[in-house]
């Protein structure tokens, strides 16, 4: 970068170039890729920082001064900088360098050696939302163990939360999705939340953190079995070839309530009839007894 002086001597004269100036570079200019602002904590360009732009400025202090820039995509052909450049969705290697304007005999300027800067962006959220399913129907012997299964974006992480019908203190948690996206979740611990409908919702995020719109499925949880309410007879004072109607009713519907699940002393009783909380049977005493205090036991 300093200016020289150069004097030619030759057999017998002397040839005096002292009122030109020469000057020598051998420096390499220096290339900076500045976004236009930080990506988000992730390394990533989400939705909630926007697309940047990237610029690309040489210096070549002291030197001859910077030439032309030059860039690539990945794999693609350098081309001439001109303008801020804008990244394309996904994960991308920014190649670049510059030379400055000396050359020498040859023509050939000082270059840099190429540089990278790796751009990280991802602006669509995880689409559709997650599919799911809750353990339905949710009792006694499952409550401490629900599952939820699914579908959503691959290996996004996940946010699930499951609540009753007041709402305020749900059942929360977190997992991530396979790689060939698949939920599973299991174990869940649901004896906090009170009986009747049951809401999970699980919502996505990506590595870049953009969070999707959640998927939501519902379940009946019922922990009380059902009761007898009462049994009554619609004649207790049998002789024989009499019958009594027997009607029967339970607190809830019960699943699988059969004649088999009533036991009578002293007689039999026929098939259960109506539902789901009320039946009526026919019993029928058996003949040549005498009992005062005959029972019936469901």
């Amino acid at each position: 970068g300093s200016n020289y002086r150069v004097k030619i001597e030759a057999p017998g004269s002397i040839f005096d170039t002292s009122a030109a100036n020469f000057r020598v570079d051998n420096t390499k200019p220096v290339t900076t890729a500045t976004a236009s602002f930080a990506p988000a904590p992730s390394g990533w360009y989400n939705i909630a920082t926007g697309i940047p732009t990237i610029t690309l400025t040489c210096a070549d202090t002291g030197g001859s001064g910077c030439g032309t820039i030059r860039y690539a995509w990945d794999s693609d052909v350098y081309a001439t900088y001109t303008v801020a450049l804008t990244p394309s969705q996904g994960v991308h290697t920014l190649h670049f360098y510059s030379d400055d304007n000396a050359t020498d005999a040859l023509g050939v300027r000082n270059i840099e050696a190429p540089q990278d800067l790796v751009v990280k962006l991802d602006t669509v959220a995880p689409v559709p939302p997650p599919s799911l399913t809750l353990l339905d129907p949710i009792n006694i012997s499952n409550q401490t163990a629900v599952t939820i299964i699914g579908a959503g974006e691959a290996n996004a992480a996940l946010a699930y939360s499951i609540d009753d019908s007041v709402v305020g203190s749900p059942v929360a948690g977190t997992g991530t999705v396979s790689s060939v996206g698949a939920i599973s979740i299991s174990g869940i611990n649901l004896s906090a939340l009170i009986d009747g409908t049951i809401t999970a919702s699980v919502t996505l995020t990506d590595a870049a953190g953009n969070s999707g719109t959640a998927g939501t499925d519902t379940a009946t949880k019922d922990t009380v079995a059902p009761s007898v309410v009462s049994v009554i007879m619609s004649d207790v004072a049998l002789k024989i070839g009499d019958t009594s109607t027997i009607t029967i009713t339970l607190s809830e519907a019960a699943s699988g309530f059969t004649a088999a699940d009533v036991t009578v002393e002293n007689g039999s009783i026929g098939a259960l009839a109506g539902g789901p909380t009320v039946y009526t049977a026919t019993f029928t005493p058996t003949a040549n007894i005498e009992d005062a205090t005959n029972v019936g036991t469901v």
